[in-house]
């Protein structure tokens, strides 16, 4: 492991434990859960806490990290349980994008027997729309297969209340409105 990841050896220096990178990511999951900080409403105010064996042991911390898959760019995430604590059973190192996928306000939408998150859903090759902001506004008025398997007719196309896609006026003079129903072209205004 030394070889791949020489910063993080496992010879643990007795002092410079700002220099390792692993020392930052212990130290903002402290900060986290300290329910006296008005920062951590989403960590400490909810009663979620370091376990008692990471605290105030920096170094045990660390060789759980370095033996548990952490290299530079990773972050740390409480999974399976996203409400447990930070403790070694309850935590993994993961990307940026899997992270963020895992948050508590992460829509999780079932379709065809499965439940996903929305970003997941457009990475799936059985959803044909891949922008998460029409899938939300087709939520609101299809079910979630229709939502994501009626094809986009074309870039900034609408669907009407049946799914079936909106007549597209090329001008507002062809829009049959009240304020331009008796208005011809060129006439003055």
């Amino acid at each position: 492991m030394t070889e791949i990841l020489p910063q993080l050896s496992l010879d643990f220096p007795s002092h410079n434990k700002s220099a390792d990178p692993l020392f930052k990511v212990y130290w903002a999951m402290r900060s986290r859960c300290n329910p006296l900080d008005v920062n951590s409403k989403n960590h400490g105010q909810r009663g979620i806490r370091v376990c008692d064996e990471w605290i105030d042991d920096f170094w045990s911390f660390r060789l759980w990290a370095v033996t548990h898959g952490y290299a530079p760019g990773l972050e740390i995430d409480r999974y399976p349980n996203n409400d447990g604590n930070y403790e070694p059973a309850n935590c993994r190192f993961v990307t940026r994008k899997i992270n963020t996928r895992n948050r508590r306000s992460s829509r999780v939408i079932t379709a065809w027997g499965d439940s996903k998150t929305v970003a997941e859903w457009m990475e799936d090759p059985r959803c044909l729309v891949k922008n998460g902001t029409s899938i939300y506004s087709r939520l609101r008025r299809m079910n979630p297969e229709s939502a994501m398997s009626y094809p986009v007719t074309k870039p900034g196309g609408r669907l009407d209340l049946m799914g079936q896609p909106r007549k597209v006026f090329a001008t507002a003079l062809d829009c049959p409105s009240k304020k331009n129903r008796h208005r011809s072209i060129g006439s003055a205004g």
